[in-house]
């Protein structure tokens, strides 16, 4: 299959194209990274704003997958889907499940025909619901996916790493963040195998699913399980005037992931313990650059 990325340099993208040239696809990416030309696979460094200046390279270009990672106003996905209107045959979408109205929610787990945001509120989730609907009835046949919070080893978002790197550094947590919030947390891995099944299953076309896990954690459940790691002690301490951990919406919000596993067949293959050990070996290698040696040596002194 020839395949074209879009937002192909980033931590999903990079690792999803990784994925199609091990199948043996033809893959194009656009971004806008500086990178060594790859013989594995076509790179071309254009802003999707600008998308039309590459007019003559796609003149007689055709896909039968576009991944999009990249369009997150409705006017970056007007523009992608006039350019290549007539030259895809499928267009998948990785969208997020901040499209939902949260204020408007009647019951957990959120299915994904519950209401979404107001297109014309400035919220980024609200934009990315219009994109949605845009692509919808563009004529295109198409793939949503709504992934819930993304983690794992190399996909920073200062969520789960401004925990793990206060455990590590301080022992103690400040946060005005509600301890009692339930929600769940996608490895980066579990996502790329659902955006590989969406392009090969024709039940994928022309549908919306939320991509999230099975299992649900408290943040107060999360905080105990990194600290279990090292069997470290972490005072938390809740306030107001305390930071707020970032990406993090604070209330409860579980989605339903029925539909994709039952239309895709996919389902979560890295249990939370595993996925989330696994970020604190990283980032503790990688912040600290410690071995198993030196951090036994460390140890004693966050203790005292």
């Amino acid at each position: 299959m020839r395949v074209l990325v879009l937002g192909g340099y980033g931590i999903v993208g990079s690792r999803l194209v990784s994925q199609l040239i091990c199948r043996n696809h033809n893959v194009t990416v656009i971004d806008l990274k500086d990178r060594k030309k790859n013989d594995c696979f076509n790179y071309l460094k254009i802003d999707i704003k600008k998308i039309y200046i590459a007019k003559e390279y796609f003149k007689n270009e055709k896909y039968d997958v576009i991944y999009d990672f990249c369009c997150t106003s409705p006017e970056m996905i007007r523009a992608c889907i006039n350019f290549f209107s007539g030259k895809v045959k499928h267009y998948i979408l990785c969208s997020t499940v901040s499209v939902y109205d949260f204020n408007k929610l009647r019951i957990l787990p959120i299915v994904e025909e519950e209401e979404v945001k107001n297109f014309y509120c400035c919220e980024y989730g609200a934009k990315r619901a219009e994109c949605e609907y845009i692509l919808e009835n563009s004529g295109i046949k198409y793939t949503i996916l709504r992934p819930c919070y993304i983690y794992g080893v190399g996909y920073h978002n200062d969520r789960i790493e401004y925990l793990i790197d206060s455990i590590l550094s301080k022992q103690y947590l400040a946060m005005s963040n509600n301890l009692e919030i339930t929600f769940q947390l996608l490895n980066v891995e579990d996502l790329i195998a659902a955006l590989l099944k969406a392009a090969f299953l024709p039940n994928a076309q022309n549908k919306i699913f939320n991509v999230c896990p099975d299992e649900c954690i408290t943040l107060e459940r999360l905080i105990a399980l990194i600290s279990s790691f090292e069997d470290i002690k972490v005072k938390v301490t809740t306030s107001s005037n305390a930071p707020y951990i970032p990406k993090l919406y604070n209330q409860s919000l579980i989605f339903s992931n029925i539909k994709i596993k039952e239309l895709l067949e996919w389902k979560p293959m890295i249990d939370l313990c595993s996925g989330i050990k696994k970020l604190y070996e990283h980032r503790k290698n990688e912040k600290y650059n410690f071995s198993e040696s030196q951090w036994m040596r460390f140890q004693p002194k966050l203790d005292n």
